[in-house]
């Protein structure tokens, strides 16, 4: 190989592992991937993936979170299980609903429509109390 071949050759390749330098970060505990504004970091107790609003953690407690909506979008979407070992709670503004380990569950609203097409039943083991300013029937 030519010298002139030989050191187009070294300088290519320098300028290839500056470019990769800036992508690929490895430090004691931690490596990191970049690419533009997304990354991928990885640690001894997780990793992390960010990219245009969207970040997700995996670790001792996980999170996925989004800077803007989140939407499942599939032909089905099947949520076999959530499992939560003391309370799961979901809320949208002044609504919410918590559910606790010890069985209780608790639905929060301004307003609580149920609607059933055929049948609806309420049953309870124990008392079952109404209470309103008004209690209207049918």
């Amino acid at each position: 190989m030519p010298a002139d071949d030989l050191q187009s050759t070294v300088e290519d390749l320098r300028t290839r592992l500056d470019s990769l330098e800036k992508q690929l970060s490895v430090s004691p505990g931690e490596v990191r991937i970049t690419c533009g504004d997304s990354s991928i970091r990885m640690t001894p107790i997780g990793i992390e993936i960010k990219a245009d609003g969207f970040l997700v953690r995996v670790a001792g407690n996980s999170e996925i979170k989004s800077g803007g909506n989140f939407t499942l979008s599939a032909d089905r979407i099947f949520i076999d299980r959530i499992d939560a070992s003391d309370e799961l709670s979901i809320s949208c503004g002044d609504s919410s609903i918590q559910m606790k380990k010890d069985g209780s569950t608790r639905v929060r609203a301004g307003i609580v429509d149920v609607v059933a097409e055929r049948n609806a039943e309420i049953k309870a083991a124990g008392n079952l109390v109404l209470k309103g300013g008004r209690i209207i029937e049918n």
